[in-house]
Formats: C-alpha cells, structure tokens, sequence
C-alpha cells in the first residue's frame, strides 16, 4: 500500500474526528483530472504524439485524446479533430501523482507564493492551471521539440463544505497563500 496514502489518511483522521462522528463524513480525495488544450495544434500529429507522450510520462496512466464534437468557423475548428487531452487518476496513481507534485514539482516553480483560497469552488473541488509543464521532472525542454505548455488540475474532494476542503489540503502538504 501507498505510504503517502496511508499518512494522508491517517492526518486527515486526526484532524476530522472530533468535527465528524462518523468517519465516512470526513472529506477525502475522490479523483483528481489533468486536461489540456492542444488549441489550433490538433491538426498537426507530431505534435499531439509528443504531447501524448508527454502527458503519459507525467501520469503513468494513458490519457483521452478529446475531439470536438462540432465545427465552428470563426475559431477555425472542424468536427472531429483533436482539441484537448485529459486523465483521470483515482487511488494510488492519485496519491504518488500528489506526492510528486508537492515535494518535487512545486517547489520548482518559480516565484510561487503558495495557492489562493479561491481556487476552492464551493462545491470543495480544488481547481488551478499552470503555464509550463516543464516543473515536472519527467519533461526536459533541452528537447528541441519540446515547448512550454498549460495544463490544468482539478482535485475533487467529497466534502460538505468548502473550508473543510481548504483544511484538508493544507493537512495533506499544499501549500497557500
């Protein structure tokens, strides 16, 4: 079993268990989704290989190549081409993906002053974005082919309130502002 798991568990326990008589109330990490735009890339297949291949390396889990499902003109896209990427991780694949994260990946980034608090929606899931998938150290830009790109990550929590979703993310390492 995952050591990361367990300790995370375990802190948040500790902490839910006079608020929540029932430990099936206290909030916990459902899923956690990394998507990105491929924007007006999508036509070009070495491109969303790489890409592919990138987003791969990140995850350990194979990402959905995302099509549009209809076309529109004035953004000069067509029915069925690639236009994002998207990965599902739940259970261990989640929690080695939050431990790296956290002990490896923020604190390569660059003048980072910690998360806001309201990039908790009031549904308790914890959304945020980042220009450059190079803080990861599976991604090495010294790759000619290789050039910056966004990515967003949503963490869904099952809390009943959004504080609680604050808490526990502060109690498992993330670090806010």
């Amino acid at each position: 079993m995952n050591t990361f798991k367990n300790l995370c568990k375990e802190r948040i326990y500790n902490k839910f268990r006079h608020k929540y008589s029932n430990i099936m109330m206290h909030p916990r990490l459902i899923k956690l989704v990394i998507n990105s735009s491929l924007g007006s890339r999508g036509n070009n297949s070495s491109y969303l290989k790489g890409f592919y291949k990138e987003i791969y390396e990140i995850s350990c889990q194979k990402p959905l190549i995302i099509k549009s499902k209809s076309s529109i003109s004035n953004f000069n896209i067509r029915k069925g081409i690639p236009n994002g990427i998207k990965v599902t991780l739940r259970n261990n694949l989640m929690f080695n993906f939050i431990s790296k994260f956290i002990n490896i990946s923020i604190p390569r980034i660059v003048d980072f002053r910690g998360f806001s608090n309201r990039s908790i929606d009031y549904n308790g899931s914890f959304n945020f974005g980042y220009s450059d998938h190079s803080i990861f150290p599976e991604i090495f830009l010294s790759n000619n082919k290789t050039t910056p790109k966004g990515f967003n990550i949503n963490i869904i929590i099952s809390s009943i309130e959004r504080i609680d979703s604050l808490i526990m993310l502060k109690t498992i390492g993330f670090p806010f502002a």
